[in-house]
């Protein structure tokens, strides 16, 4: 009996484990199920956190339309103000003349320097052109003031009261920051690229420099200098191109020295006028 035992358990031991493999199958599946669970609870969650945060950046957004309001309704005011009184054929204009000429001869208005003027404004296409607008009418305030409280006008709409005036100049330090900003980036100067290729082609012209300078001048050219210095002081010469021009035979070198040099602009001009007179210096090449 003990050895039939023994075959026995010889026998479970060459049986497969099929109930073990399903299990791990199962396993197996619970896990991937897990997984499949759990992503599909992150993706709610980040599709529930977007939409919380779309509902918050509408309710900012409201917040800043809700606050710019009065801005914007105190720049409506003065932007349609100065259409109405800049137009010829309304009557507002000539009252604007006659408050700007009155406000010119007060102390006040000489210490600003008020002069008859029309009223800038502003325009999407043009750079400070809304602050340009709020500086003028925070020194002109007492004639847009007084233009506006006269009822036969019809420009009662777009008076201005302290606390829409205090918007106006609080804006305006506001904006001058930017026109600082906005002047430096547009004016005319050389940038940071083109002086640093400048610098690396100037270094590279140093081997050549060396060599150049330590060449002697030509004789001939000096020939011709010492006969031109000696030569007698032409007067009455009105074009002195055109009169290199004519002793370029006489002295070739310096011809071309004066016409490399008198070409020369004095100062920057637009680039039209230096095209329109580029013929003067072809002529003589």
């Amino acid at each position: 009996m003990p050895r039939d035992s023994q075959n026995d358990d010889d026998d479970d031991d060459d049986v497969p484990d099929l109930v073990s493999e399903e299990d791990e199958d199962e396993d197996e599946d619970d896990e991937d199920d897990g997984e499949g669970k759990e992503k599909e609870e992150m993706s709610e969650d980040a599709v529930t956190g977007l939409v919380e945060l779309e509902g918050t950046l509408e309710t900012k957004l409201a917040d800043v339309r809700k606050n710019a309001a009065p801005i914007r309704k105190a720049l409506t005011k003065v932007r349609v103000f100065a259409i109405k009184v800049n137009k010829k054929t309304t009557t507002a204009t000539p009252a604007w003349k006659a408050s700007v000429k009155k406000l010119a001869a007060t102390p006040e208005g000489k210490d600003a320097g008020i002069t008859e003027r029309t009223i800038p404004r502003d325009v999407a296409t043009r750079w400070n052109s809304s602050l340009d607008m709020i500086e003028f009418a925070c020194r002109y305030r007492a004639a847009i003031d007084e233009v506006t409280s006269q009822r036969d006008l019809g420009l009662r709409d777009y008076e201005l009261d302290n606390q829409e005036w205090d918007i106006l100049a609080e804006l305006g330090e506001y904006l001058k920051i930017f026109k600082t900003a906005t002047l430096a980036f547009s004016r005319d100067a050389p940038s940071l690229p083109s002086e640093t290729n400048k610098s690396a082609e100037l270094s590279e012209l140093d081997e050549f420099v060396g060599d150049w300078a330590d060449d002697k001048p030509a004789s001939n050219l000096d020939d011709e200098l010492d006969r031109y210095l000696s030569e007698k002081r032409v007067a009455g010469v009105r074009k002195p191109m055109k009169w290199w021009h004519s002793q370029k035979s006489a002295y070739p070198r310096l011809f071309r020295m004066a016409r490399d040099f008198l070409h020369i602009p004095a100062t920057s001009v637009p680039v039209e006028r230096v095209f329109s007179r580029g013929r003067l210096t072809l002529a003589f090449i």
